[in-house]
């Protein structure tokens, strides 16, 4: 008998690769939920939904064996309020939905972990803050809350970082955004270590999540190898046909830019983000590497997938002229 599955999120990055991951398989009936119109051949039905409106009606929620939660908000600018709607409520409201599901794999983010410690090597028993630089972190670890106090009976919650792959809105593009008079803008000297995390591994990663159910489980989720933060940068710049020229900003100036950015932004309640945030500069300037072991032995998680073996086909969806200046 085919395992019903449900996949919230489905019209986004991460959401719509699982549906490509997973409906390849046919021992899957996949169910998928999103905000947009949209259609998918692997999909048994889609629903429109925004999970912020509240829970499904009954006839609207399909009977399943397994709840993906991918919906939410992935920016790190917003509002509190929004923030909560979008990541904590709307949590809430798939969890209600789907309520009688034997197993549920919700997607965090390691940006739960503490951005004023050591992010070397990060477990997963790592101690978490009690304040945030951004209200993005605080909702999503609050919504791992939910997910691991629901009463569906196995819970894995999946803890990537920086995740990429085609499709990509976020990490890529704002790399290259950091452009200015034909120079790529650094923090620093960019020679520490960060952890990256291919959609494709990710999506392995919930593959083996299903196979291998948890009762109550936290994993972290990346690549097989860790990155050079300015290793990588010198690749995007080769694949996009870019000179290798750099303007290297202090570290103590970076962090008055953003704090000041911040400040600017939020008094004119501009709601694009600024290109240079708190969240942001310690995405930048500090080693951010997880250590994988623990989905290794329990999930049997064997990513596959490396940087360097996709950023052309990346690339390829992004208008770089577009994305520099």
């Amino acid at each position: 008998m085919r395992e019903v599955i449900a996949i919230t999120g489905a019209t986004g990055f991460v959401g719509s690769t699982l549906v490509d991951v997973l409906g390849k398989e046919s021992r899957y009936e996949l169910h998928a939920f999103g905000r947009r119109d949209w259609r998918n051949k692997y999909v048994a039905t889609y629903t429109k939904w925004d999970i912020t409106a509240g829970p499904l009606g009954r006839e609207e929620s399909p009977p399943v064996d397994i709840l993906i939660h991918c919906a939410g908000s992935v920016s790190d600018w917003g509002t509190d309020a929004e923030m909560y709607t979008a990541n904590v409520a709307g949590t809430q409201n798939v969890l209600q939905s789907f309520a009688k599901a034997r197993q549920c794999i919700f997607i965090s983010t390691a940006s739960v972990y503490d951005p004023r410690s050591s992010k070397c090597n990060l477990r997963e028993d790592a101690s978490l803050p009690q304040r945030y630089f951004n209200s993005y972190a605080a909702s999503k670890a609050a919504a791992e809350r939910e997910a691991l106090q629901s009463k569906i009976p196995f819970v894995s919650v999946l803890r990537p970082h920086a995740v990429y792959g085609k499709g990509d809105t976020k990490i890529l593009p704002r790399l290259l955004s950091a452009r200015r008079a034909g120079r790529q803008i650094i923090i620093g000297n960019g020679r520490h270590d960060v952890s990256l995390t291919a959609v494709e591994n990710l999506a392995e990663a919930v593959r083996c999540a299903i196979e291998h159910p948890q009762e109550r489980e936290i994993f972290n989720i990346a690549d097989g190898k860790r990155y050079q933060l300015l290793s990588v940068i010198d690749l995007i710049l080769r694949e996009a046909h870019y000179p290798k020229k750099y303007i290297h900003v202090p570290v103590s100036l970076a962090y008055i830019l953003a704090v000041m950015s911040e400040g600017i932004y939020k008094g004119f309640q501009i709601h694009k983000p600024p290109l240079l945030t708190r969240y942001v500069f310690s995405q930048l300037t500090e080693e951010y590497t997880l250590d994988i072991s623990k989905a290794q032995r329990m999930l049997n998680y064997q990513p596959t997938y490396v940087l360097e073996d996709m950023v052309s086909g990346i690339l390829a969806g992004i208008d770089c002229a577009s994305s520099s200046s």
